[in-house]
Order: structure tokens, then C-alpha cells, then sequence
């Protein structure tokens, strides 16, 4: 389920190459939903969020979730972005520029293998 989000996700983009992440620079698109996870060592859950705001019409959505902790926080990080997104498609957002704190996720996600 995790992987078909992601490969919906991709599959829908209309320009660019889909797996091409550019540090530093925002796409032009109206849509940016902003992922992160918290992670503590010391605790047994974790807490995932994303805020998807767009810059036209001010529309506004957030979501929270809690869940067991994994084994990292980078896990927690990519299980935040694979919950984002399938929310957007929910929304029916299909195009759409996700912001992390993250470099590790975005190393990741820039080179898929």
C-alpha cells in the first residue's frame, strides 16, 4: 500500500521528471504539504504531521496521527511523508510540492533505487 501511494503520486505529475528533487528551489505549483514525524527514544509511540496549505486560494488541511515508534527516527520521517501523501490523494491533490526537515528523506526520494 505504502509503495502504490508513492508510485500514484509519481505517476501523476504532469511536468519534470517526477523522481528529480531540487534542494533550495519550490516548483511553481499552488500546493505544498509540509511532513514531519517525531521520534523519542524513550518513548513506545511516535507522532506523525502534515500541514497542506495552498498559496492561491488559502485553503487549508492538517493532519496528526500517532503509532508504535519504529526503529529510527528516519523511519518515522518516511512513514509521515508515505501517510501524507496518500491523505493528498484522498484530497485529491494530485500535484503537489512536500516539504521535510529532513535531508536524509529527501536523499532518499531523489535517488530511488
Amino acid at each position: 500500500l505504502d509503495s502504490t501511494a508513492w508510485a500514484t503520486a509519481q505517476e501523476r505529475q504532469v511536468l519534470g521528471n517526477p523522481h528529480e528533487v531540487i534542494q533550495g528551489e519550490t516548483p511553481r505549483t499552488r500546493d505544498i504539504c509540509q511532513v514531519d514525524g517525531a521520534w523519542k527514544e524513550t518513548e513506545c509511540r511516535a507522532g506523525l504531521g502534515w500541514y497542506y496549505f495552498n498559496t492561491d486560494t488559502q485553503e487549508k488541511l492538517m493532519g496528526t496521527f500517532n503509532l508504535r515508534r519504529g526503529i529510527s527516527p528516519l523511519q518515522t520521517e518516511l512513514e509521515a511523508l508515505i501517510w501524507a501523501m496518500q491523505c493528498m490523494l484522498r484530497h485529491n491533490k494530485l500535484i503537489m510540492v512536500f516539504e521535510t526537515d529532513c535531508s536524509n528523506v529527501v536523499k532518499m526520494v531523489s535517488k530511488p533505487e
